[in-house]
């Protein structure tokens, strides 16, 4: 039985083992000054690829997993509540290589507060050749009400999203750092693409002056949730003497009130 906590004080560590090829879900408390483990949980779920699953999101005690170790093209996709061991294997995209060709897509997934339910969004970039993908994206979504995807890529906006990047979640919206184009002819600059899951509509929120370092701004930002609000992790991309990864050298926290517009960041130093 899991304790009744609040969402805010628990995290959920995925940890993966090769040898035996074994994936592990535990529940932690998050206290002041320490860690406590409530739970681990039997993961009933067997990747098709030699990879292991991926954590799209978590929301409301659901968890969104994604089998992508199959070239990006034919990821499976499930949903999975470890409190009732229950999971749910979501239907095949639209959006395939037999109907489009190779493509690269980045998954969302959250709460949609006005209809109370749970949505997945599937953004994918059909690859044109030489190196480049098509922008703006196909953009399918998935309610599990409904049990279907549906198309509403007329909602998309002239951005590209590398599946490398992990959504943030926050104030029922996902995020992910992305580049966007203003134009056909124009160059593509650094910024935030978020996903509102009520309302179904993309946005971009700039990112911080001091931060926009231009092309490779994307390799050295982490996109994460920090006291509830949207924060950029910058890391030291220096050639100094650092660790295999990065260092963090600064934080920048959006103010929530000013989520939607490219001012409100607040700085901090580690």
């Amino acid at each position: 039985m899991i304790p009744k906590l609040s969402p805010r004080k628990c995290l959920l560590v995925h940890c993966c083992n090769e040898r035996p090829n074994q994936e592990l879900y535990t529940l932690i408390l998050d206290g002041n000054d320490s860690f406590h483990q409530l739970k681990t949980f039997d993961f009933p779920l067997t990747s098709r690829s030699s990879d292991f699953f991926s954590v799209v999101g978590s929301c409301n005690g659901l968890i969104c997993l994604s089998d992508d170790g199959q070239g990006g093209n034919m990821d499976d996709i499930y949903l999975w509540n470890p409190s009732i061991r229950k999971s749910v294997a979501l239907p095949r995209y639209n959006v395939r290589v037999e109907s489009h060709g190779p493509a690269m897509q980045c998954l969302g997934f959250g709460f949609d507060s006005v209809t109370d339910d749970f949505k997945v969004v599937r953004v994918v970039h059909v690859y044109e050749g030489e190196g480049c993908y098509w922008v703006p994206p196909e953009v399918e979504i998935y309610t599990l009400k409904t049990g279907n995807w549906r198309c509403i890529s007329d909602k998309a906006l002239p951005a590209m999203i590398s599946k490398r990047y992990r959504q943030a979640y926050v104030n029922g919206a996902a995020h992910w750092m992305a580049y966007s184009q203003a134009t056909q002819a124009a160059e593509f600059q650094p910024t935030i693409l978020s996903f509102d899951m009520s309302g179904e509509v993309f946005n971009e929120i700039l990112v911080p002056d001091s931060m926009d370092h231009g092309g490779f701004l994307l390799k050295s930002m982490i996109l994460v949730v920090f006291k509830e609000s949207l924060s950029l992790i910058e890391q030291c991309d220096c050639d100094c003497d650092c660790d295999y990864y990065p260092r963090c050298t600064m934080c920048h926290v959006k103010k929530r009130e000013e989520e939607d517009r490219g001012t409100g960041w607040l700085s901090y130093l580690p």
